[in-house]
């Protein structure tokens, strides 16, 4: 905490710009002082505001008098005092008269105080106040208490200072002599995003933001088209690199992306506004007619639908139908044809001895898809199938009538084995003449089996009721 004699106080109380805090932590230095007289200031003498016309101090109600810095208790004499000059201690504070004088830098040699003050009071442009920030950091002042003591969020201090980078790049090119468009307050705003650009492509921008009055929005586009035209080399075919043509790349590439034909439209008719070589207004117009052209197509045309078919849609595999279960033929069986599917949709070719043949599509279930030689055997009536009632346990009538209707029992007829204890095969009972489905203890002669049974189908029902029977 500094500590101020009775007449640097009184200097402060006559500064219109007092600061918001005293400076804590900061250390001692040479330059800083906040007393604004010059050298004669004198600690032992008060000095008295003077009235012209007048040979003493004005004199005030109450008698007090009014204190002016760097002054004299005496005030100035009167010229015609013979050997007495006028004492002239007052003069304005450093860099005062420099704050609309381009060709003064804004560097200049102020104490910490001073800083502090001209930017609490934004007593100069936006990029001369900029070169104090560097300054107070190097004396210890960040940036939350510069914002504390002067009002200027720290956000416009980091825009400020990265904003005059690029205002120095163009000043000192010596390409670009007319910056006053960016010297107006906010025009930190319309230098900042060409910060990512190179030199030259500065100038160019600069200029044409300048040219065209160009606000803080469409600054930030234009400094963005340019970077991306660099990106794109390959494919800006017709498209020059100056600003115009940057911007009207981006609208290009804005209209090829847009699926609705009037945002499209509208892109193209900004990039015409703003293209500058011949043949980027050439490849805007081709844009133009061909979204124009699919328009009117579009218009004359039918609706398409497009389908994205999902894994288990294209799951299917062909199975042949060779009769139902009372009147099985052997042959029809044994020489039943066999169809093998293939691609990503599934397709399938059906062999010449089975055209005359019926066919089944089924979901390619893992056991039907891990058999040899799938078939399908039609049943009219569940019902009449003993070993269906038996293994779906029918007790009541409901049930019995839940089990009417058709159904197909898939086999394989060529299995891996035929000796399975567990399993249920297509076969001649002892007592019978015809095929059922059986277990293997109740088929006398195995050489009359046809195949093992894989599963049973039964249609979708109303009510959606699925019986959980293993067979």
């Amino acid at each position: 905490m500094y500590s101020l004699s009775a007449s640097q106080n009184a200097n402060r109380a006559c500064n219109p710009f007092p600061l918001k805090r005293s400076l804590k932590g900061l250390r001692p230095s040479a330059a800083y002082s906040p007393n604004f007289g010059g050298s004669n200031f004198d600690n032992n003498k008060s000095p008295k505001l003077v009235i012209p016309g007048e040979d003493g101090p004005a004199k005030r109600p109450g008698g007090g008098s009014l204190i002016l810095p760097g002054g004299s208790s005496d005030g100035p004499k009167s010229p015609e005092a013979p050997g007495v000059a006028i004492n002239q201690n007052f003069r304005p504070p450093p860099g005062f008269m420099n704050a609309a004088d381009d060709d003064v830098p804004a560097e200049q040699n102020l104490s910490v105080d001073e800083m502090l003050r001209n930017l609490q009071s934004q007593a100069g442009l936006w990029h001369q106040l900029a070169a104090y920030l560097p300054k107070l950091q190097r004396e210890g002042i960040d940036g939350s208490i510069i914002e504390e003591m002067t009002g200027i969020d720290r956000r416009t201090q980091n825009m400020w200072v990265n904003s005059s980078m690029v205002y120095g790049s163009l000043r000192k090119s010596g390409e670009f002599s007319d910056l006053k468009y960016f010297d107006q307050p906010g025009g930190e705003n319309l230098l900042h995003e060409l910060r990512f650009l190179s030199a030259s492509q500065r100038i160019s921008t600069a200029k044409y933001i300048a040219e065209n009055q160009l606000d803080d929005k469409e600054s930030v586009i234009l400094a963005r088209a340019v970077k991306e035209q660099e990106r794109r080399k390959g494919e800006r075919e017709g498209f020059s690199d100056s600003p115009g043509d940057c911007l009207a790349f981006k609208y290009y590439r804005d209209a090829l992306e847009n699926s609705k034909e009037e945002d499209a439209q509208n892109y193209v008719a900004k990039g015409l506004e703003v293209a500058e070589s011949e043949t980027a207004k050439e490849a805007l117009r081709r844009l133009e007619s061909n979204n124009s052209e699919e328009s009117l197509s579009s218009a004359e045309s039918a609706k398409l639908d497009f389908v994205r078919l999902m894994k288990e849609e294209v799951g299917y595999r062909p199975i042949p139908l060779v009769g139902t279960l009372q009147n099985l033929v052997v042959d029809s069986v044994k020489n039943a044809p066999k169809v093998t599917s293939s691609g990503v949709f599934g397709k399938f070719s059906i062999p010449q001895e089975g055209v005359s043949s019926d066919w089944l599509p089924l979901p390619a279930w893992s056991s039907l898809s891990l058999a040899t030689h799938p078939v399908a055997i039609e049943v009219p009536n569940c019902m009449d199938v003993q070993v269906l009632r038996r293994v779906t346990r029918i007790q009541t009538e409901r049930d019995a009538l839940k089990l009417q209707g058709e159904g197909i029992i898939v086999i394989d007829i060529h299995p891996e084995t035929t000796d399975d204890p567990t399993s249920y095969y297509i076969g001649i009972g002892a007592s019978s003449t015809s095929f059922d489905v059986l277990e293997l203890k109740d088929i006398p002669d195995h050489s009359s089996i046809l195949g093992k049974v894989l599963f049973v189908c039964r249609p979708p029902s109303r009510d959606s009721i699925v019986f959980d029977a293993e067979i």
